[in-house]
């Protein structure tokens, strides 16, 4: 059964199409992530003193940036397995183990004339 899924989906492109929509939310959330991280980074430091001396300190969002994380994490193994199972060789080589190894050089026979 899972023969015939891993067939239908490589005929019909539907893995890759959703291997690229899970890739795609994955660099996108990734991107988020950065991105987020940087303008809190920015803000902070350009936040003004307050009136009385102190400054207005912004808390970052931790448990929303571990969750894009772990979210980038888990997409990224899914695309990943994904790939593997959809792409990967699972029939038998044709070539034998030995190959590659040095080849021995053809015997050539002096004939006189």
């Amino acid at each position: 059964m899972l023969q015939k899924l891993r067939q239908i989906l490589l005929t019909q492109y539907i893995g890759a199409i959703a291997i690229a929509i899970v890739a795609a939310h994955c660099v996108q959330t990734f991107i988020a992530l950065m991105i987020s991280i940087v303008w809190h980074l920015a803000i902070v430091w350009r936040t003004p003193a307050g009136v009385l001396g102190g400054s207005q300190s912004q808390a970052f969002d931790w448990a929303t940036a571990v969750f894009r994380f772990v979210d980038v994490l888990l997409n990224g193994a899914a695309v990943w397995g994904l790939m593997r199972w959809l792409y990967s060789r699972s029939e038998p080589s044709a070539v034998h183990e030995g190959a590659g190894t040095a080849v021995p050089a053809p015997e050539t026979t002096e004939q006189s004339s």
